[in-house]
């Protein structure tokens, strides 16, 4: 499976589970303003969700978990990112974040692995040590980890 057909089925995948937690999810026609899909929170509430994900066929272990050149516009609360690393843990890992925290992030010099460059923001959300099993999620990020099993695994996006 080639990375485009691979980035295809994690987004179907994401949707099935925004589905199954019964929410309500449109789909864009056109993919051209990063947007893979829309989910109605409330009446006249919507959230603008895109879906990026790294497969486990990366020779790079050390880049597992990198995202670059993330485009955030305009930084916004109902603008999210649901990032997915195939190397994470047994069955990969989830995370979902706003993009307004990700713009926070790349600005406070304190908070490594996240950058903003001219090419867009840079996220690294794994690390890669193979005295920890390999590729782990890295744990500043760990209140964004996404468990589709859990029943409040989409609550932040209500709590915006």
């Amino acid at each position: 499976m080639n990375s485009f057909h691979y980035g295809k089925s994690r987004e179907k995948i994401v949707i099935g589970e925004l589905l199954r937690h019964n929410l309500d999810v449109y789909l864009p026609i056109v993919d051209d303003r990063g947007i893979d899909c829309v989910i109605r929170i409330a009446e006249e509430n919507y959230i603008e969700l895109q879906i990026k994900s790294s497969s486990n066929k990366i020779k790079n272990k050390g880049s597992a978990g990198l995202f670059a050149g993330l485009k955030i516009p305009v930084p916004r609360t109902s603008y999210f990112f649901l990032f997915h690393v195939a190397e994470a843990g047994d069955n990969g890992t989830y995370w979902l974040f706003p993009s307004i925290d990700i713009d926070k992030f790349a600005k406070n010099k304190n908070v490594s692995n996240v950058y903003l460059y001219s090419h867009g923001y840079d996220i690294q959300l794994t690390g890669n040590d193979q005295k920890k099993g390999g590729v782990y999620p890295k744990p500043q990020f760990s209140e964004y980890e996404v468990d589709f099993d859990s029943v409040d695994c989409f609550e932040m996006l209500f709590k915006r």
